[in-house]
């Protein structure tokens, strides 16, 4: 996840990083003040408990749920039984041993149907970081711009620091512009834009014009 994190940051700030190093920091300011922004918008258009994609996914296993069979086992446990496959769900420890609520943290359709069987609100059941009251707070805070330059209050201790380049040795040849595909991914094929086959581009390109 982490990984997938960084390539898509690394994805948008491709043209950003041949930048000097204050316009790269500014232009990153940017990026995550738009960001903000549109998410705080986003959060602020939700009307139910939980965010869209929280609250599409319990629908839809609300739905899954309908034809459960509940077997309770006492107060909080059950026994779910669908298409000759049972679940244990232990409500009070939010788990089912088919493991989706305990890694998702959202009521699977085995535990929706204990819910439904116990008259109790599933959504009480869900993780709070699913909330859109979650949501907004975790977006409530504003980036705002640094302002000009002259109008910055520089400390004199920060002022007569001076940073040295650190003391790397650079590589040979031209700085990589495109990521190292990882291990299970396959191999990008160019396609001439010239005569449309693959294998090669419009410069390398030596079949005739049509």
């Amino acid at each position: 996840m982490t990984t997938g994190i960084v390539e898509s940051l690394n994805a948008v700030l491709k043209n950003a990083r041949d930048l000097p190093v204050l316009q790269l920091v500014e232009e990153l300011r940017n990026l995550l003040q738009k960001w903000f922004v549109t998410c705080q918008q986003q959060a602020m258009s939700m009307s139910t408990e939980l965010t869209m994609w929280a609250d599409g996914e319990l629908h839809s296993r609300y739905n899954m749920s309908a034809t459960y069979l509940v077997e309770p086992i006492n107060s909080k446990e059950c026994n779910v039984n669908y298409a000759s496959i049972s679940a244990q769900v232990n409500l009070d420890t939010r788990s089912c041993t088919c493991r989706q609520f305990d890694l998702d943290h959202i009521p699977c359709a085995h535990a929706i149907a204990a819910c439904r069987f116990y008259n109790i609100s599933c959504y009480t059941l869900c993780s709070k970081y699913f909330t859109t009251k979650a949501l907004l707070s975790s977006y409530s805070e504003c980036i705002y711009p640094t302002g000009n330059e002259i109008d910055w209050v520089v400390p004199n201790h920060i002022r007569d620091k001076v940073v040295l380049p650190p003391k790397t040795r650079s590589p040979t040849g031209r700085p990589r512009k495109v990521r190292i595909s990882s291990g299970g991914q396959g191999k990008h094929t160019s396609r001439c834009s010239r005569c449309g086959q693959y294998g090669h581009n419009q410069k390398t390109c030596k079949r005739p014009i049509p």
